[in-house]
């Protein structure tokens, strides 16, 4: 009976990785608009990615929440849309409203992971940039001093965060 369950468990598994190449190289085409010649370089990116999502989903202590990327996802999406109105608002007419400079901002992530996607994130929305991370410690550069950017970081914080959930739990940790 054990036996039984590993098979059907490896069985899963290799459908599971072959469901992610599929939509792994499904993505690779579109983006390519399925110029089948990029799958020469598509190809050994697309085992690499398919390795990593194997990799990164192997049973521990977190999994990843489905609804808490997707919230993540609407975020990122209208934070970037705003960032990217108000840098060009700022910076394309005559006179330009910047007032650049540094801020420290401190939050405890509960594993590393998390850590490492905050620090992505801030760098990928508009106007801002992590320079250095020590531990809860961020010095991040903005381009507008006046303004509060706590609440807008605390709130990227916490929908990261919802991303891993702790399976001994059931909740976001």
């Amino acid at each position: 009976m054990v036996n039984r369950s590993r098979s059907s468990t490896q069985r899963y598994s290799r459908r599971s990785q072959a469901v992610t190449m599929l939509a792994l190289t499904l993505i690779w085409l579109l983006l390519a608009d399925f110029d089948l010649s990029s799958l020469l370089i598509g190809l050994p990116c697309i085992g690499a990615a398919s390795w990593l999502v194997g990799y990164l989903s192997r049973p521990g202590q977190w999994r990843l929440s489905v609804i808490g990327l997707l919230r993540l996802a609407g975020y990122f999406t209208e934070q970037t849309l705003r960032g990217a109105w108000d840098i060009a608002s700022r910076t394309c007419g005559p006179h330009v409203r910047v007032t650049p400079g540094f801020i420290d901002y401190s939050r405890q992530f509960p594993h590393r992971s998390a850590r490492t996607l905050f620090i992505s994130c801030v760098n990928l929305l508009p106007g801002t940039l992590a320079v250095s991370a020590h531990g809860n410690q961020f010095s991040m550069h903005v381009v507008d001093l006046g303004r509060d950017h706590k609440p807008q970081l605390d709130r990227l914080g916490h929908l990261i965060e919802q991303l891993w959930m702790d399976r001994n739990a059931g909740a976001a940790s």
